[in-house]
């Protein structure tokens, strides 16, 4: 995780339900349970946000939201375009 702008918090599993152990029941398994990273515009730079993007990657994360909130963006157009960048620096 070194270079990451917002690494992942790692929880240990504390039930049946957690994503280490299979639910027969519902016959899912660990594997079908999608992991969810986070990455936030005011965090850094293109840079440090494809670092973090492939750290989140890396540990098998399936979903990654990016937030621009906090980032000093004004209105709508400021946000969109934060998030092109995002999606041109993670994309490569």
């Amino acid at each position: 995780m070194t270079g990451a702008a917002f690494g992942p918090r790692i929880f240990k599993p504390r039930g049946p339900q957690s994503p280490g152990q299979p639910e027969p029941d519902r016959g899912r398994g660990p594997l079908s349970i999608g992991i969810e990273g986070r990455i936030s515009i005011a965090s850094g730079d293109a840079d440090s946000w494809s670092k973090a993007a492939a750290a989140w990657e890396e540990i098998g994360a399936t979903h990654l939201p990016v937030n621009t909130m906090r980032a000093g963006l004004e209105g709508p157009d400021q946000h969109i375009d934060a998030i092109r960048r995002f999606k041109e620096a993670v994309s490569g």
